[in-house]
C-alpha cells in the first residue's frame, strides 16, 4: 500500500467548493461541487456554505465534448442586461466544436450566470442552436483545459518506468502513469472515474475503485508497468449513500483489498473486498481513516475526535487517543511512530478556533497529541511525510495562503507558496512533493508546492495520486511501537501454544 492520506470529508467539502472551474449547474441554495460522475466529492456537499448562488458539479471537458453541440475558446467583448440573465458577445479565438463564427452571441443562465469580466478569455460549452445559443457558469471551463480536451489523450512519450500514478477521468482513460520526468508512460483505459487507488505489495499490480454510474462501482486490478486490466468486478457498498475514500491492496495479486466507506451522515465501514465477496470488518461513525498492513486507524465518532486502531482481520477496536474534532487526512510517518493530519474548523457562526495541524505520538500510551494553529478557519489540505522527522501540509485551496513544512516538534520549518487554486491530493517521493491541482496540473517541488509544473493531464478530473512503488511504513501496534507490537504478537502466540 502507499502512504497517501486522503483529505477528511469536511476538509474536502470546502476544497472542492473553492475550486469552481468546469461545473454543471442546477439552481439551489448552495454551490455544490462533485466529480463528473458525481462520485466521492458529492459526500461533502453538506459543509459548503448555503449562501452561494447555485449548484454545480465539476465536469470533465473531454466528456462534455461528447454531450454538447458546440464549444469555443474566446474573449468576452460585450454584455447587455436582459429581463433574466444577460446577452454576452464573444470574439472567438478557436471554435472547438460545432458551428461557431468569428463572433458569437450567447444568452447566459439566470440561475447560474457566467462569471466573467469584459476582456476575459474563457472556454465555453453551448446549448441550443446557431443564432440562439445559451450557456452558463456550469458550462464555463478554463480555456487551456478546453483546448487540451479537444486534442484528446496525449501520446505516450515516457521511456522510463512509472514513478507516479494519477487516477481520475481522462476521456477513454481513467488512470495515467507518469515517469520521473513527468512524461506519460501508459494509460489505464476504462469506463468511469477512479476515486481510490493503491499499489499492491511487490509493485507488480495495483487496485483501483472506479465510479461508473449511480450505484455502480467497479474494482479493477491492473498490471504494472503497462496498466493492463487484469480483472474487474462490480462491488456493492455496505453503507447507504457512501463512497470509498480509502483503498488498501492486501496481497500481491490484488485479490483482497480493504476499503474505507463513508457517507455524508458520518456512517462508515471498513470492508474487505475479496474475489468471493465482501465482508464488513468494522462499522460505526468516522470522519477519516488510514489503512495499513496490520491495522486501520480511524478518526471515529460523529465528530472524528476519537482515534482508534482496528484489526482488519478481526474487527477488534482499540482506543489510541483523543484528537481535535473533525481531524482528517491522517498520514503515518515512515517509522510508524507519528500520525499527522488536519483538524478542520468550519466558517460557521460562533466558530472562532482556527483549523489546526494535528500530530500524534504513538510511542506513548495513550498517544500524545500535539496541535499547531493554522492561519484561520476554513483551512484544509493533504499532509505528506518528507522523511521520518519532517512533514508537509499542502494547502487545499481554502483560506490559508501558504503550504507549510513542520518537524516532529511541530516547529514550522518553512512557510512556502502554495499550488495555485490548491491541491486535490499530494504524495511525497524521494523528498519531493507532487501535488495534483484542480486544473489537472501536477506540480513538483521540494519546498513543497511552489515548484514548476511536472505534468499537465488531459481535462481537469485528476483526483488521486500515488507512487508507483508500494511503500509500507512500520506499523505501530497495540503498544504504540512497532518492535514492542511484534513482541506482543510473539508472546501471544507462545501463550496460545502453552494453553493447548
Amino acid at each position: 500500500m502507499n502512504q497517501r492520506p486522503r483529505l477528511g470529508l469536511g476538509l474536502v467539502a470546502i476544497a472542492v467548493a473553492a475550486s469552481s472551474a468546469a461545473m454543471r449547474c442546477t439552481p439551489s441554495g448552495a454551490r455544490r461541487v462533485m466529480s463528473a460522475a458525481g462520485a466521492a466529492l458529492v459526500l461533502w456537499l453538506a459543509l459548503v456554505s448555503a449562501a452561494l448562488a447555485c449548484s454545480c458539479a465539476v465536469a470533465d471537458p473531454i466528456e462534455m465534448l461528447e454531450r454538447y453541440p458546440a464549444a469555443f475558446v474566446g474573449t468576452a467583448i460585450a454584455r447587455v442586461e436582459m429581463g433574466s440573465g444577460a446577452r454576452w458577445t464573444f470574439r472567438v479565438e478557436e471554435a472547438v466544436l460545432g458551428q461557431v463564427g468569428e463572433q458569437v452571441e450567447v444568452v447566459d443562465d439566470a440561475a447560474c450566470p457566467l462569471e466573467l469580466s469584459l476582456g476575459e478569455r474563457t472556454g465555453l460549452f453551448l446549448r441550443g442552436a446557431p443564432g440562439a445559443w445559451t450557456s452558463g457558469l456550469c458550462y464555463q471551463v478554463a480555456a487551456e483545459a478546453l483546448l487540451a480536451a479537444a486534442e484528446g489523450l496525449p501520446a505516450v512519450t515516457g521511456v522510463g518506468p512509472p514513478a507516479l500514478l494519477v487516477g481520475g477521468a481522462f476521456g477513454e482513460a481513467r488512470l495515467v502513469a507518469l515517469d520521473a520526468r513527468g512524461e506519460t508512460v501508459a494509460y489505464g483505459r476504462g469506463e468511469g472515474q477512479v476515486i481510490a487507488l493503491d499499489v499492491c505489495p511487490g509493485s507488480a499490480r495495483l487496485v483501483e475503485l472506479a465510479w461508473v454510474a449511480p450505484g455502480q462501482r467497479r474494482l479493477g486490478v491492473r498490471s504494472l508497468p503497462g496498466l493492463e486490466l487484469v480483472a474487474e468486478r462490480e462491488v456493492a457498498l455496505a453503507v447507504a449513500d457512501a463512497e470509498v475514500l480509502e483503498l488498501d491492496c492486501r496481497d500481491s495479486l490484488g485479490s483482497r483489498s480493504l476499503a474505507f466507506e463513508r457517507a455524508g451522515s458520518g456512517d462508515a465501514a471498513l470492508v474487505m473486498l475479496a474475489e468471493n465477496g465482501s465482508t464488513v470488518v468494522w462499522r460505526g461513525m468516522a470522519q477519516a481513516a488510514w489503512l495499513g498492513p496490520g491495522e486501520a486507524i480511524l478518526a471515529a465518532g460523529a465528530d472524528g475526535s476519537m482515534l482508534v486502531s482496528v484489526d482488519p482481520r478481526t474487527g477488534v477496536e482499540r482506543t489510541v487517543g483523543q484528537v481535535p474534532r473533525y481531524t482528517g487526512g491522517l498520514a503515518p510517518s515512515p517509522d510508524g511512530r507519528w500520525l499527522a493530519g488536519v483538524a478542520y474548523s468550519s466558517p460557521e457562526p460562533g466558530v472562532t478556533e482556527p483549523s489546526q495541524i494535528v500530530l500524534v505520538d504513538r510511542s506513548r500510551t495513550p498517544a500524545a497529541v500535539l496541535t499547531a494553529p493554522l492561519e484561520t478557519l476554513n483551512v484544509f489540505g493533504p499532509v505528506v511525510w518528507l522523511d521520518e522527522s519532517r512533514f508537509a501540509f499542502v494547502n487545499g485551496g481554502g483560506d490559508e495562503a501558504r503550504s507549510r513544512i513542520y518537524d516532529t516538534g511541530l516547529r514550522q520549518v518553512e512557510l512556502v507558496p502554495t499550488l495555485d487554486g490548491g491541491a486535490r491530493d499530494a504524495v511525497a517521493l524521494a523528498g519531493t512533493v507532487f501535488a495534483v491541482g484542480f486544473d489537472g496540473r501536477v506540480a513538483a517541488s521540494s519546498d513543497p508546492t511552489g515548484g514548476p509544473t511536472f505534468a499537465t493531464l488531459p481535462g481537469n478530473e485528476a483526483f488521486v495520486i500515488v507512487t508507483a512503488e508500494a511503500t509500507e511504513p512500520s506499523v505501530a501496534g497495540a503498544s504504540g511501537w512497532p518492535i514492542v507490537a511484534a513482541l506482543h504478537r510473539v508472546i501471544a502466540a507462545i501463550l496460545a501454544l502453552a494453553t493447548t
